[in-house]
């Protein structure tokens, strides 16, 4: 339902005037639970010529669930964290908790993923490092109230990593194929692996379409579900993304420049983790795309699921060629490359 005017004024005040008019547009955000709208603010005017010449002040308001405590809402914290670390992040404008309404600054719709520049990436590597950098509770950048938000306590832990495969597990194999795999037992290994590698606050979905671009610079959007991880979550999120499909010279420059500015102590181990990394997130990917379509109704994302399968191949096909790979994951790899087959046969 379209938020009227007359309760976005009373929720708002501070930002709409009683003397102002609003127009307010559905946002596409078919991807989330959430509703998003572009609410455009008209100020009174006097002469027509000042009517043009001005300037109509947009935001977006960000519609989920009502809440009790603005202080302890996931969104909001998140927002001042990544804030706090120098990362651009829309600012906040307005909460309404009974509502379950968020005032945000508009920052655009045009996403990274139909802008891949060398320089832009370079801003997205950028806020890896700036996330690197953390010392969790103990940065010294952060208020007292941030050093305890619960987005540190939250981790990809093997719990978390092989949810993500159980998820696959059902909505891809058995919902979308009928297939009764047991994608989270073949990759037991590989959560395991993943979970006790060293651990920086992830952005959790750092993937071209939650980067906005405005005005040549990236923001970051959609950072709630922040989370301890491996460095390389949000990397491979970036560069191996199923909606941006880079070309590999691409992602190989970026990577080295990557590596170039890591700090050393994660960088032992580092190529088994991306590739294990790329089986994760790539998996994972998958049946998240499945569930949109299943539970949803949405196939926009069904074209993607053959990038990231042929991704998680070469993930897995990268661990055989370097004696890397076990037992299971050999079962799963051709199990892979057999729905590759299907799955590019109906995209085609």
């Amino acid at each position: 339902m379209t938020p009227e005017f007359g309760i976005l004024k009373s929720k708002f005040v501070d930002v709409i005037h009683s003397n102002e008019s609003t127009e307010v547009k559905v946002l596409a955000g078919e991807l989330s639970t959430r509703k998003y709208y572009r609410i455009s603010v008209t100020k009174p005017h006097g002469s027509e010529q000042e009517t043009l010449q001005r300037q109509t002040p947009s935001y977006v308001l960000q519609a989920a669930e009502a809440f009790d405590d603005p202080q302890h809402h996931p969104f909001l914290i998140a927002q001042q964290i990544f804030a706090s670390f120098g990362i651009r992040v829309p600012k906040i404008f307005g909460v309404s908790g009974q509502e379950g309404w968020i005032l945000v600054e508009d920052c655009g719709d045009f996403f990274l993923q139909f802008a891949q520049t060398h320089s832009l990436y370079r801003e997205a590597l950028t806020m890896l490092y700036l996330l690197q950098r953390n010392k969790g509770q103990k940065d010294d950048r952060l208020t007292d109230e941030l050093k305890v938000a619960p987005h540190w306590s939250w981790s990809f832990d093997f719990e978390k990593f092989n949810a993500e495969m159980l998820h696959t597990e059902k909505f891809f194999a058995a919902g979308l194929l009928k297939d009764d795999i047991r994608i989270a037992s073949l990759t037991r290994y590989n959560s395991e692996f993943l979970s006790q590698r060293p651990r920086v606050l992830c952005h959790r979905d750092f993937h071209s379409r939650n980067l906005l671009v405005r005005d040549g610079h990236l923001f970051a959007l959609d950072f709630q579900d922040a989370r301890m991880g491996p460095v390389s979550y949000d990397l491979v999120s970036l560069l191996w993304d199923p909606y941006a499909h880079l070309k590999n010279d691409f992602i190989q420059q970026l990577l080295a420049e990557w590596k170039a500015q890591t700090d050393e102590r994660f960088l032992d181990g580092i190529d088994e983790e991306i590739e294990r990394m790329k089986i994760q997130r790539l998996l994972k990917a998958i049946g998240s795309y499945s569930s949109f379509y299943l539970d949803r109704g949405n196939p926009s994302c069904f074209v993607y699921v053959e990038a990231a399968l042929l991704g998680a191949i070469q993930g897995l096909e990268w661990l055989g060629e370097n004696s890397l790979i076990q037992n299971d994951e050999k079962k799963l790899l051709k199990w892979l490359k057999k729905q590759l087959v299907l799955i590019a046969d109906k995209c085609s």
